[in-house]
């Protein structure tokens, strides 16, 4: 199944429906699963790009965090970063200061402080021992720190992958 987010090629479609004015700097976080499986890396790409591509690179700063070697798989965080940096915006990276709960909580706030608004990308619900506790119950993912993180900013968004639009957290 392909993913709800289409692209034309060889169209420049960053003109940014959020913070047109050039005026207002703008902080978006994005953040999410830790570890995003194959089957589902070309959708969690994509879901970034659709994101991004709501907002103009020349006022906004896009605000992550950073799991890489975490468990041998990048993450949204990290493929955040990658393709944020790839298309031009301002990225802001909070790496943990340990990788315990406390380091990762610390981190996480950070971001969701820094940001105007905060997406939480999460991985599809496929075993119902993995539903998100950070969410009301029930719900259609699976657990990510990123709903805590989303949760501790003033504006914030859940997009699924593979569904067709975002849901309230």
């Amino acid at each position: 199944m392909s993913s709800a987010i289409h692209l034309r090629s060889g169209e420049d479609l960053n003109y940014g429906q959020f913070g047109d004015d050039g005026m207002n700097e703008i902080k978006i976080g994005i953040v999410g699963s830790s570890r995003v499986t194959p089957d589902f890396l070309e959708r969690a790409e994509l879901t970034v790009y659709g994101i991004l591509y709501r907002y103009n690179k020349l006022n906004t700063t896009i605000v992550s965090g950073g799991n890489k070697g975490r468990r041998g798989t990048d993450g949204i965080d990290d493929i955040t970063v990658r393709i944020a940096d790839k298309m031009g915006y301002a990225t802001v990276v909070y790496k943990p200061r340990n990788t315990f709960w406390s380091g990762y909580k610390e981190r996480n706030l950070k971001i969701a402080n820094a940001s105007n608004k905060v997406y939480s990308i999460a991985m599809p619900l496929l075993n119902p021992a993995d539903e998100c506790y950070h969410c009301v119950k029930p719900n259609n993912h699976a657990k990510t720190a990123g709903c805590w993180t989303a949760k501790h900013c003033i504006e914030h968004e859940l997009v699924v992958l593979g569904s067709v639009r975002g849901v309230d957290l």
